[in-house]
């Protein structure tokens, strides 16, 4: 019970990281937010001689946190909007969700079975709950590739993928394994913020698209299961299990690919539309909504004071929206508007 009120929040939770939250920091938020919580539990553990989680004042305190997450959900200010746009950059078909789903199952398939090896070995001398730490550590680092770039935070998580057949190279050795595990949850943070990132990005494509904010965590979930299970089920068949995870590894990296091909490398121009080039424009540069109506009469040809009358807007106002549109944009005038939209130039004031 207490897992399933864990996913409806979480399900909350990235629907509300989706809605209010620009695409390029929800990286950085998510995985900040994260990493900082996974220290705080890390400290409240220590509290009683590390007896404190065991104790029944843990459900207190477990509750007394759910009433204030649950107040905050429900409160307007927590569940209110503002202009969020995809990264994206593009319409998303069912295909394409189905294979985000797939990918990042099977990522996290991949990397549960890899990171099963070395706990049989240093479990026993390990805190659990001090590995937090280092969780935070890859959680925060993962934010800010992501933030930098999301095509770097996907190819950082697809890179993570090697750990754990470092796992399985060393999983008889003590010291190696330790330092292993150390950095399987650094790695892991980087899998965290990726799945859940993709997804709250495909919400933000498109209004009725919303509901799968949480899809990411969910099928990231479900990998992790799994490849926790087929760690256990066939610890004592090392050949096999390497040879199911090298299975999943080739599958993954050719999923992955598809899936980085078809979201952050975008379609030759000659083969969009204008309204998809100005679209994918828009969204690349973060113009907002009014902006975007100023923009799209600007490279019709109309002059201020004509944009003016047609949006019911002072001179002034539009004089200022346009500094900020070519201050997004980089470009100097309207002539370089029109070039970096790859349109037919008009004539321009």
């Amino acid at each position: 019970m207490m897992n399933f009120f864990h996913g409806i929040i979480a399900g909350f939770y990235l629907t509300i990281l989706a809605i209010q939250i620009n695409s390029k920091y929800r990286p950085l938020v998510f995985g900040t937010a994260y990493g900082v919580s996974s220290i705080i539990s890390w400290l409240i553990s220590l509290i009683d001689k590390s007896n404190f989680l065991r104790s029944d004042y843990a459900l207190i305190a477990y509750g007394i946190l759910i009433c204030i997450t649950v107040a905050f959900i429900i409160s307007e200010k927590g569940m209110a909007s503002n202009e969020s746009i995809s990264s994206v950059g593009q319409t998303i078909s069912t295909s394409t969700i189905i294979l985000a789903g797939l990918t990042i199952l099977l990522l996290s398939l991949t990397r549960g079975i890899g990171f099963y090896f070395p706990m049989g070995d240093i479990s026993s001398g390990i805190s659990l709950e001090f590995s937090r730490a280092f969780y935070a550590i890859g959680l925060v680092l993962a934010g800010i590739i992501g933030t930098y770039s999301r095509k770097c935070g996907a190819v950082s998580c697809l890179l993570a993928l090697v750990f754990p057949f470092a796992m399985i190279a060393l999983s008889g050795e003590i010291n190696a394994s330790i330092i292993l595990w150390i950095l399987g949850y650094i790695f892991f943070g980087f899998f965290t913020v990726f799945r859940v990132t993709i997804f709250t990005d495909i919400s933000t494509s498109r209004e009725e698209l919303l509901p799968v904010a949480g899809f990411g965590l969910l099928f990231g979930r479900i990998g992790d299961a799994f490849g926790s299970l087929a760690g256990i089920m066939l610890n004592s068949q090392r050949v096999l299990l390497v040879l199911i995870s090298s299975i999943c590894f080739v599958i993954t990296f050719i999923l992955f690919f598809l899936l980085y091909n078809k979201l952050y490398m975008a379609p030759a121009s000659s083969s969009l539309s204008a309204e998809d080039r100005l679209q994918i424009f828009i969204q690349k540069h973060e113009i907002s909504a009014r902006e975007a109506e100023v923009l799209k009469l600007i490279i019709t040809g109309l002059s201020n004071s004509e944009i003016s009358a047609k949006l019911f807007i002072s001179e002034n106002t539009v004089k200022f929206h346009v500094r900020n549109i070519l201050k997004k944009t980089g470009c100097a005038n309207r002539v370089e508007l029109q070039t970096a939209l790859n349109l037919p130039s008009e004539d321009s004031v």
